[in-house]
């Protein structure tokens, strides 16, 4: 375990600590790091104080505000809860534009089909790549939209969800024109439109749809947490509780 980074704001420090998974021995393994440091502000004079506002003269305690640690004051606390609830209320008023934020998102996901085919050429099926898709629609979403909020959100999935499919058509389609192209006069688009028939003479609908199974729970796995943080956002939820 080491400190990776720290670094100094005007009225706190921030360490970030890489180490091994957390045990019940955590506790001490991070005291041996944290302990030094503490000493070291004592020595010279620094105080605990609000992180907000630096006093020192009033209690301060730590609140989780979207599951990070701050220690506040209660005038700054009561000012962070009420900037966080004006925030949430901004957000939902702000609608965005459905038909031009839809067309965003499959121009953003286009980008993602790109490198999913790509990766797919190499022999792999990377759930990174279906997890770019949905980036992408979701950053073209708000960009052409005004905004990401909930339905964007959802029709940027449900888009991802499409594309995927597509990618792999295309993925398989160009398979298809690779192995017939030197014999056979055709084009991709005849590759691509022939491509289930091709798959089903070959005995090959199986693998086809396994790869795309596979590759839609690599997505899942890959993208849950952006999509889950993109829901948070666009509805302006906020989380603050005080650690004990």
């Amino acid at each position: 375990m080491l400190i990776t980074e720290a670094t100094a704001y005007d009225k706190y420090l921030l360490l970030q600590i890489k180490g091994p998974a957390l045990s019940k021995n955590a506790p001490d393994i991070l005291n041996t790091f944290i302990n030094p440091v503490i000493d070291y502000l004592i020595s010279n004079q620094y105080t605990s104080g609000c992180e907000y506002c630096g006093t020192f003269a009033e209690p301060v305690d730590c609140y989780e505000i979207n599951d990070r640690p701050h220690n506040l004051c209660q005038k700054c606390k009561d000012e962070v809860l009420d900037s966080l609830r004006q925030n949430q209320q901004s957000v939902i008023a702000r609608k965005s534009n459905l038909v031009a934020g839809l067309v965003g998102a499959f121009l953003g996901s286009l980008l993602g089909c790109i490198l999913w085919v790509l990766i797919y050429k190499l022999g792999y099926i990377a759930g990174i790549a279906g997890a770019v898709i949905g980036i992408c629609a979701m950053k073209g979403y708000e960009l052409l939209g005004g905004r990401l909020d909930k339905k964007g959100v959802i029709g940027s999935v449900i888009i991802m969800i499409v594309m995927i499919y597509f990618a792999n058509n295309v993925s398989w389609s160009w398979e298809i024109y690779d192995v017939f192209k030197a014999d056979y006069d055709i084009t991709f688009f005849d590759a691509y439109v022939s491509m289930k028939d091709v798959l089903i003479e070959s005995d090959l609908m199986g693998s086809y749809y396994g790869d795309l199974i596979i590759g839609y729970l690599l997505t899942a796995v890959a993208s849950f947490r952006n999509i889950m943080n993109a829901f948070k956002v666009s509805t302006g939820s906020f989380t603050m509780k005080k650690n004990k």
